[in-house]
This record gives C-alpha cells, structure tokens and sequence, in this order.
C-alpha cells in the first residue's frame, strides 16, 4: 500500500478561492428518459459511447464546474459478479474519455459502494474492499481524471477503505459522499460530524452529503451540524435527489421541478456549503437552474479559530475531542493481559466476556486501551477480532496499544474512526516503522521519552529528547498537537526520585506548548491501596499540565480534598516519606484488609534490623555482634535468615516493595562491612548467577532487584544489564561457568528473545537452570520451553536456592 505521486491540479486551490463550484447531476435518470432503462450504464461507456457523452455535454452546457464520470458500478467486485472483471480498466478509461469530451473544467472519477457490508457487520474483508477500489483508481488514474469522488456509501468502514485505496494511487482531490437519512445517520449509525471528523483527518479534501434525502433534508442537517462542520475547515458538497420519489402510474417519479430544487439548494450557501449538485432524479434542467440561482450568490463561511488546536477522536458513532471544553481524557487501562491473567486466558481460548465486562467497568473513561500482548499467539489476529468486537460494544474511541507495527496496522485497518496510537519512541526503528502508520491512519500518537540508551535519568534530557522525536514526527507529516509524550515513571516503590522527574518533565514540555499523557498506576506498583497513589499523583500531574492518563476509571477520583490516605500518598509521592513507610504503616493500622507487619522487638537485634530495613544503625548492630561472634556465623545465623523472613513477609502480603528493598539495601550494608573481615575461602561465591533483561526490552527495575537479593544471598551475580542479545548471553555463561541464568522480560514483543537464549544454550550443550520472569511473563509461557518461572525477587532468590542447593 505505497503511495503513487500524480499531479494534483488546480482545483484544491480553486476550492480555497471560495466561489461556488457546480456538479453535475444524475446519470441514470437521464439514461432512464431515453429508454435505456434496464441496460447496464457503466456498459455503455464501450458499446454506446456518444450517448454518455452527449449527456455529459449537456450537463456542461447547464454549467457544470465538474461532471463525474459513468463508472459507478466499474469497480472490481462489481463487475467480478457480472463476470467482466477483466474488463476494468477497458470501462474506467472509456468513461473517462467520454466525460472529457463533454468540455468541462474536471472530470472527476466516480466510484460507488461494493453493495456489501464490511466486517464485522458482514463478510467483506477491509483487505477486500480496498483491493477493489485500489484496482478501479489505478484504471481512472491512467486515463487522467482530474479529482475522484467515492458515493453513496453508507458505512464509514468501506468510505476508509476506498479513501485509503484512491490516497495510495493518487493525489489528486478527493471527495467523500456519504448517504444519510433524515435523522442525519448513515446505515451503520455514523452521524454526519462524526463521519465529517474521522475523513477530515484521513485526509479527505471535500466532505459531501449524496442521494436518500432531497434538498429540504439536506437543508435540515446543515443547519444542525453547519458550526461543527465548519470548524474542520474542508470544502462541503451537497448531490441531494430531487426530493422523494411519488408512484404515478405505477411508476416512481421525482416531482420536484428544476426551479424548486435550486431555490431550496441557494440556502445551503448560509452553511457553508460551496459544490453543488444533483444525484437521483436531477437532469440537465435542474443544474442549470441551480447555475443561475448561484451565479449571484457568495458562500457564508463558518471557520473555526485557527489557533485552538483540538485534537478529535471517533469511533463509528462518536467523537471525543480534546479542547477547552475537555481539556483532560482518561484512557481506561483493563483490556490488557499483561496485568489481567483473566483476559490472558479468554484471549487464549477465544472467549469475550472478560473485554465485554470491562467495557461496562470502565464506563467513565473517554477512551479504551486495547493491547493483546500475549506471547507465542498470533497477535494481529487477536487485535482484529478484540478491535472488531469493541466497535460492537462500545461507542469509546480506542487507544490501540502496541509497539509492533504489524499489530497496529491490523487494528488501524479494522478500526472504523480516528484512535490513539500507544506508542512510538526515540528508536530510530520506532519511528520509521510507527510514525507512517500514524500518518495513513490520521492517528494521534503517544510518544515515550526513551530511544537506544533507554530512559533518560533526568527530565532536561527526557525533554531534550522529546524535541528530537518531535523534530522528526514533524519531517514525517504528523501535527505537533496531535503527538502526546509521556514521560514514562516508575514505580515509588523502588525510585521515588524518579517520580518527581516525571512530573518535572511533564511540566517542561508541556511548557513547549505540547501535549502529554502518562500510564499513571505504573507509579503505585508494589504499594497497597494503589488507587489513593493514583489519583493523587493524577491531581499533580493534571497541575503540571497532563492532558490525557491511562488509568483505571473505576477508581478514578478527581481530588479536590484529600482523605487521610491521600494525605499520605502524597508525602510518598513527594518522596517526603522514604521507603513509604508511614504511608504502609497508616494504611496498614486503618484498612482490615493489609495484614499488619511484623512484630519487632523493642531492642532491636540484627535479624530485627534487617527486617524492618533499618540502615541507620545497622552498621552499630554488627560492629557489636562481632564482639561475640565470627562474620560467618552473624552472616549464616542472623542476616541470611533474616532476608528469608522478608521474602516470606513479602510472598504474603505483609509486606510490599518498599519494605523489600529497604531490607535488601540494609543487608548489602551489613554484608559489605562484613565482607573484608572474613576469610577467602568463605566469600568466595558457590553459585554463580547470569542476571539481564533480554534483547530488546529495556525495563530493568525488577531484574535489579532480582540482582540485589541473589547477591545477599550469598550468589555471585554477573548483571548483563538490559536489552541483552542471546549471543552475550551464552557467552558470558561460558566465560563465568554461570550455574543459572535469570532472563527479566517486561513487553510481550520481548518475551520470545527467552526462548532464544534456552535454543542457543542448548547448541552449546549447556544445559543449566534458566528462571524468567517480568510482569507479562506466566508459569505457562515458562512451562512451553522447559524453563522455570518466577513472581518477584524473594521467589526468584528462593527457587534458585532450591534448584541449585544452599
């Protein structure tokens, strides 16, 4: 699907010239008067063309601006059913020569509906649909249209397909008319703004309103949707029929006269309206009634402010724009298996009830996050099945979430309206394999501030490079204010700092006057009671200038007093509660459902120290336990057990992730002081471990802590760092004679590059024990290719212990 260059023409600048522009009318009615009822048109192109020739003469002489050619039912699927397939471009062409003889300004090429409806509200395939408008533009293309108009359709799904086809054959002008009843609705239930918003931003160059309705309907709808449709800025068109047909003598008959339709189309110059033409029972008369009417007449234009850069979201029957009126979005975050085991296993198997649960759950949000990462399954199938479900389900725009470009392909192609592209980064494959889809598509798009080094520690670097992705999502074609950034955070439980460096580089660039969102609960993970965390660190990033937050709107509270938890998650989000402790401590004494810590003692032992994580005194601890004991002994008998004791509090829910590290990080403490006092022979490490995060993914908070509680556990740890290839990986096993290798994997696009690593160990014959865990990581996936699975650090610690001995 690659774009053609072709010349465009003058009549894109005709168009902002602002005169009125006149169509022609109806073709098949005149055919009809002459006694060719019955007789394929689109045929007589070939076996009588000076009959459709003379007719487009005459609708140039009544002063059509553009005539259209007769080719509405020669597009490939049509003619596939009445067996003259390849007679395509034989048709298109001599229709194309028969309408340019008639003398007007341009001849543009008409293409009309398959006469099917597309899945999943029947069996067309998109990849069907655009094959035949691709073929039948190729044919019109060739023999030199000068814009092309796609007609009478009633479903804005095949209006995306054809505007795709005609967009990656052409550039010229291309007008989109869709048929709608009087309430203003297609046949598929998209509304005229709605339609008007999601080809506005594909690309369309006029938006047009043809047949079903006469001119007084047609009237009515623009009056109701002139100042929204006026707003999107794109030349309007009307082809209303000649009012609705009366049965006389048995015969269907347009009684409206020439001088009735044009005076009620004069009006529509007060709504902004500017190409005017006929479609079902128009003839030659009513266009040239209609020129004259116009001759005198200037359009009355509603434009929108040029500087409210509003960014507009649709599904099939809603829009959902970012602006004044809603300055923020809340993107609902549950269809996602990664933290959803149960969506997980009905992905698996096929099952919809858990996406049709959720949709009602996340009822507040104004848009949907779908992402179907679950490995070792086909995932463009996954998303175009969920893709196509949600547009049954739910009226909400989605937010579709991957960073595989094939995956967003499908559900962009699958998607009937405008979504949100989640994400693209500062990867040089990223943008070149992201930012065209976004483009095709008309998507808005996330942009994470990370590229090959990773996430930048600091928000003037995260800023910095945020420039570099919007220096080229601009060379690329994309609208500046259409690109919303996330600065990415991590969780408090393990770098609270980098919380607030989040927040500070939201602030800066939404000081460059761009857009910014965030995947706020990442910042709560490992702490109870998330959602206080969640809306409070919400309410500062909404004063930093956030406009758009995946979150879970079930729980979303807009703060404007703070409950006591609240209170306190603030303080640990300000990081002026380290390690959150009084925040747990608090929770803990007020909610039934946290079990409460342990028990210590009121004099402090070391065991005590290391499980309450007390680094202040603990180097005190151990200095005066050497007066009465050897290092070997205080390590064996006080602080490993003690690390154990967190690792089971942890395991059971006593304790979270901020308990945990503090821990970790006070035993490192004690073990560091220790280390020099104890003899050679015993420090030296028994079990060698291999510890990274796998090609690709550069997540590495869990594989550090992972790292650390090894390590204080008496393992010598050889930490690879993150996006490791395979082949490092096996030698670095080989080099240290590793006894285990611990693979952390956070995105589903990585969690293969595991399997890899096993193959290639494997081809070495080496055959050691390999752990793998990471948040999108399951027992199963493990259990697939021989390897063993892990939850968090303290399992890790203890299954290795297990598979390799003390």
């Amino acid at each position: 699907m690659t774009g053609i260059a072709s010349s465009p023409g003058d009549l894109r600048a005709e168009l902002k010239s602002g005169r009125p522009l006149i169509f022609d009318g109806a073709m098949g009615t005149v055919l009809m008067q002459q006694g060719w009822g019955g007789v394929l048109a689109d045929k007589l192109n070939v076996d009588n063309p000076a009959v459709i020739a003379q007719i487009h003469r005459e609708y140039a002489l009544a002063g059509a601006d553009l005539v259209e050619t007769n080719t509405f039912n020669s597009s490939l699927l049509k003619l596939q059913e009445l067996g003259w397939a390849d007679r395509l471009a034989e048709f298109n062409q001599a229709a194309v020569r028969n309408a340019r003889s008639a003398g007007a300004r341009y001849v543009v090429g008409s293409l009309g509906p398959t006469g099917k409806l597309l899945e999943p509200l029947g069996a067309l395939s998109f990849a069907a649909a655009y094959d035949s408008y691709r073929a039948q533009a190729e044919a019109l293309e060739k023999a030199g249209v000068d814009a092309y108009l796609v007609e009478t359709i009633s479903d804005i799904q095949e209006m995306r397909a054809a505007l795709l086809a005609i967009k990656d054959t052409s550039t010229k002008p291309l007008i989109c008319s869709l048929t709608y009843d009087e309430q203003g609705r297609t046949l598929t239930g998209t509304d005229i703004f709605t339609a008007g918003v999601t080809l506005r931003e594909l690309g369309a160059d006029v938006l047009s309103i043809n047949c079903s309705i006469g001119p007084e309907g047609v009237v009515s709808l623009y009056k109701k949707y002139y100042k929204d449709l006026g707003g999107l800025g794109v030349p309007l068109m009307v082809m209303p029929n000649a009012g609705m047909p009366e049965l006389l003598n048995e015969q269907l008959v347009y009684t409206m006269t020439p001088e009735q339709f044009a005076e009620i189309m004069a009006e529509l110059t007060q709504y902004g309206v500017q190409i005017f033409g006929g479609c079902c029972g128009t003839t030659p008369a009513h266009i040239a009634a209609l020129s004259k009417v116009l001759k005198n007449l200037s359009i009355k234009y509603h434009n929108s402010d040029s500087t409210k850069k509003e960014v507009y979201f649709t599904s099939r029957t809603k829009v959902v724009r970012l602006s004044e009126a809603q300055p923020f979005l809340k993107i609902g975050e549950s269809l996602n298996p990664t933290a959803r085991q149960k969506f997980a296993e009905e992905l698996k198997t096929g099952q919809e009830n858990f996406l049709r649960e959720q949709v009602k759950e996340q009822a507040a949000a104004d848009l949907l996050d779908i992402n179907v990462g679950v490995p070792e399954l086909d995932q463009k199938q996954l998303m175009r099945k969920c893709v196509q479900t949600l547009t049954l389900v739910t009226d909400k725009p989605l937010c579709l979430d991957s960073d595989d470009a094939a995956v967003l392909e499908t559900a962009l192609q699958n998607y009937p309206g405008i979504a949100l592209i989640n994400s693209v980064n500062g990867k040089q494959k990223s943008l070149e394999q992201i930012a065209p889809l976004a483009k095709r598509y008309g998507a808005a798009l996330v942009a994470l501030t990370l590229d090959e080094k990773g996430i930048p520690p600091q928000a003037e670097s995260r800023v910095i490079l945020a420039q570099k992705i919007m220096q080229y999502l601009q060379g690329a074609g994309l609208a500046a204010h259409k690109i919303f950034f996330d600065g990415l955070v991590m969780t408090l439980a393990s770098e609270p700092q980098a919380v607030l460096e989040t927040l500070r580089t939201t602030e800066k660039i939404t000081r460059l006057g761009w857009q910014t969102s965030l995947g706020v609960s990442n910042a709560s993970f490992g702490l109870p009671q998330r959602k206080n965390i969640n809306n409070v660190f919400l309410k500062l990033l909404e004063q930093a200038g956030l406009k758009a937050a995946i979150l879970s709107a079930a729980t979303y509270r807009r703060v404007d007093q703070y409950t006591p938890e609240e209170r306190w998650a603030e303080d640990v989000i300000l990081n002026k509660d380290p390690g959150a402790k009084k925040y747990l401590a608090q929770v803990a004494a007020r909610s039934p459902a946290v079990l409460p810590r342990a028990k210590l003692q009121p004099t402090l032992s070391l065991f005590d120290a290391i499980v309450e994580g007390n680094e202040a005194i603990i180097l005190d601890l151990v200095k005066q336990a050497l007066t009465a004991d050897t290092p070997q002994n205080i390590l064996s008998g006080q602080l490993l057990p003690a690390l154990e004791k967190v690792g089971e509090y942890y395991s059971a829910g006593q304790y979270y992730l901020p308990q945990m590290i503090a821990s970790a990080n006070t035993m490192k403490k004690a073990f560091t002081y220790l280390k020099p006092l104890m003899p050679k022979d015993a420090t030296a490490a028994k079990k060698t471990a291999i510890v990274c995060t796998v090609e690709g993914d550069i997540h590495d908070i869990g594989k550090n802590i992972v790292a650390m509680m090894l390590e204080n556990n008496g393992f010598q740890v050889i930490d690879l760092g993150k996006d490791v290839a395979a082949d490092k990986i096996v030698a670095a096993v080989k080099e240290q004679r590793a006894d285990i290798v611990l693979l952390s994997a956070l995105l589903t696009t990585t969690m293969l590059k595991m399997k890899e690593v096993k193959t290639k160990l494997l081809e070495q014959n080496i055959d050691i024990p390999i752990m793998v865990g990471g948040a999108v990581v399951t027992a199963e996936f493990a259990a697939n290719f021989g390897v063993h699975h892990t939850t968090d650090a303290a399992a890790a610690v203890k299954k290795a212990k297990a598979l390799l001995g003390p």
